[in-house]
């Protein structure tokens, strides 16, 4: 009997790996907006847009984000599956993977590669920024927890930009508040906007606008 619990167990060892490799290799394709006049002598921003939890990614458009860039809208990850370290690991291979297609094929401005999100999305582009596996330059978080930490972050994070909005009713306004005074403390480049009324949802397009002009400056 003990035997056969073991074989069970290795079986369902190997099932599980099998079925987490998948996953991690799956991919759905992102949405792309280029601006309206490409130019090939150009270098472009890159803004990489993540989803909330079981949602859509937050419109990010070129008018939103003032100057001409690549906006990359990923639909993954929508959930922490199986773990939110194993949802990081996904989101460094999906973002690398599109930055490695956008350099084969266009002049991108390596210094303004942004990473954003609400909710969930925002939970991932701070933890991904702070992490610095891939080259993140700028992050814009909103209504986001925030609650990804390392004892030590290195100087190309301290260097990256951290733009935060959060509305002054959101249950998550505590602990993404207690993220901005995280970086705040490690001498990091932190704006913050708090919105008067406003609770657990995407804020105006005005005021995201306001953010990217301060961000991308």
């Amino acid at each position: 009997m003990v035997k056969n619990n073991a074989y069970i167990a290795i079986i369902v060892g190997i099932f599980s790996a099998i079925s987490l490799y998948k996953w991690y290799i799956s991919y759905t394709s992102p949405t792309y907006d280029f601006p309206v006049n490409l130019n090939g002598n150009k270098e472009l921003p890159v803004v990489i847009v993540f989803p909330a939890m079981g949602g859509e990614p937050a419109t990010i458009s070129q008018d939103i984000v003032g100057v001409d860039a690549i906006i990359i809208r990923f639909h993954e990850p929508r959930y922490t599956f199986p773990t939110f370290s194993a949802t990081l690991h996904r989101a460094e291979h999906q973002v690398e993977s599109e930055l490695s297609m956008l350099h084969s094929r266009y002049r991108i401005d390596t210094s303004k590669i942004v990473c954003c999100g609400f909710s969930l999305g925002g939970d991932v582009a701070f933890a991904l920024a702070i992490r610095r596996r891939i080259p993140i330059t700028h992050a814009l978080i909103m209504g986001s927890r925030c609650t990804y930490r390392l004892q030590e972050l290195t100087p190309k994070v301290i260097s990256t930009k951290f733009a935060f909005i959060v509305g002054a009713n959101d249950e998550r306004i505590t602990q993404h508040n207690l993220a901005v005074d995280y970086l705040t403390l490690q001498n990091c480049d932190v704006s913050r906007k708090v919105i008067p009324g406003l609770s657990h949802t995407v804020p105006k397009i005005a005021d995201i606008q306001k953010a990217f002009v301060s961000l991308m400056k």
